[in-house]
Formats: C-alpha cells, structure tokens, sequence
C-alpha cells in the first residue's frame, strides 16, 4: 500500500465517523501539494464533493431542529467545526439578528473562518435583506458589503448559463468531465462571492472544462472547445488564471 492509498483510506474512514472537518483539512492539504498524480487528485475531488454533499444533508436536517440564540453564538463561534458554524448560519432566519450583531461582525473577520462560510452567510443576511456595512476578510483582502445591496439573480444567472453551455456540450460528450467542471465553477463561486466575475459565459465555461481535463490529468487544449463553440481565447485564459488564483480547487480557507 503506498502512501496515497493510505491517505484515501484515512480520509475514507473519517468521512464514516462523520469527522468531515478532518477530513477536508486533509483533502485540501493534498490538493494544495506542488505535485499530485491525477488519478489521486480527481479521488481527492470525488471526495471532497461526498463530504459537501453528506454536509448539507446534515445543514438541512438542522433545520427542523430549534436552537436558542446562546447555541447558534457557540456554533458560530466554534473555529474548528465548519459543519457547526454552517448549522448556524442556516438557524439565524429564525432569531433576531441584531442580537448576534458583534458575532457576526467576528465571524466575517476571522481568518479562520473558511471562505465558502463566509458567503453562506452573507447570503443568509441578503435573504434577511439585513442592511448594514459590515467589514470582511476574504481571500487575503478586507473590503465593506452591505447584504441588502447584493444581486444573487444576476450570479445565479450567470452559473446556470455557463452550467448549460457545459452540460450541451462537453455533457453530450463526458459527463463525469462535466460534473467535475460544473463541481468546480461552484466551488470558485461559494469561494469567491460577491466577486465573481464570469461574465463571458462561452469563455467562462471553456475555462473550467478545460480545469476539468487538468484536474483529470488528460491532455487538453482550450482551444479545443471550438468543436462546440467559438470564444475569445485571451478572455478564456485569463479565467481559468483567475479561478487557479482564487484558491477555490485547492484550499476553501479565508
């Protein structure tokens, strides 16, 4: 047994005692390496995705749950339990926000808190049409945000027509390459939210089919996505720059 296999194993196994916070720790560790064969790397990717699932199976059961306010402070404020943290993101609709306003106000400045966390909850204060200015550290960079100000139809609309042109194209072709390509345009979006800049869907979409490929270890040419559609090649490139630069295949931190 070499030591990849070992690494699946171990992975595998805390995925089974639903220590998933471990687990990811692990994946995103191997996937941030210099060099990781292939066939690992889509394992590790195939992974990470059971845990995202496996995770909002959880989220959602919480929901029939209820939580006094003083739980959902103590699973917002639990730095080493991502799961915890999303339950109570999840929870907030049902209490008065403005009595957890300083733990919020942490939360979205905690450089420990992972980054698809921090837009959970953005979105959770959008729904809420919470309208404020508050402070964020985000991928190495603060900036100020109010939630009421955000435009979540326009992003969606973006994701679902880049999803289209890889579903009618490469989806016709691969499917398994097409999951993983529309799995990582979700991930820089959870990542990177509010900016998400994508708005060349054909380009956008010609950037994370060819990540797919990448990741995949299979030899590919963006340019190659002329047998399905025309794109700007320039543009093309700069996106999949940008999505490699965001961090979001690699670690979902900060």
């Amino acid at each position: 047994m070499n030591f990849y296999e070992e690494i699946i194993i171990e992975i595998t196994e805390l995925i089974d005692k639903k220590d998933y916070d471990q687990a990811m720790s692990i994946i995103n560790q191997e996937l941030s390496m210099p060099y990781v064969p292939a066939e690992v790397e889509l394992k590790l990717l195939q992974l990470k995705k059971q845990i995202i699932d496996l995770s909002d199976d959880l989220i959602k059961r919480s929901g029939a749950q209820t939580f006094s306010i003083e739980d959902i402070q103590a699973m917002l404020n639990n730095d080493k339990d991502t799961i915890a943290q999303t339950i109570a993101i999840n929870n907030i609709e049902k209490i008065n926000i403005r009595l957890i306003l300083e733990d919020i106000k942490k939360y979205l400045l905690n450089p420990q808190v992972v980054a698809q966390n921090k837009t959970f909850l953005l979105l959770a204060l959008l729904k809420q049409d919470f309208n404020m200015d508050l402070q964020v550290f985000k991928n190495g960079e603060y900036f100020t945000i109010n939630p009421a100000s955000l435009s979540i139809e326009k992003i969606d609309q973006e994701i679902q027509t880049i999803t289209n042109i890889v579903d009618q194209s490469l989806g016709q072709e691969n499917p398994s390459l097409a999951e993983i390509a529309t799995t990582a345009l979700f991930l820089y979006f959870f990542n990177s939210f509010p900016k998400v800049e994508l708005e060349q869907p054909y380009e956008a979409a010609a950037a994370i089919i060819y990540l797919a490929y990448e990741m995949s270890g299979l030899e590919f040419k963006i340019e190659e996505v002329a047998k399905w559609f025309e794109i700007d090649l320039e543009v093309a490139n700069q996106y999949v720059q940008q999505i490699k630069e965001s961090g979001a295949l690699e670690n979902a931190t900060n």
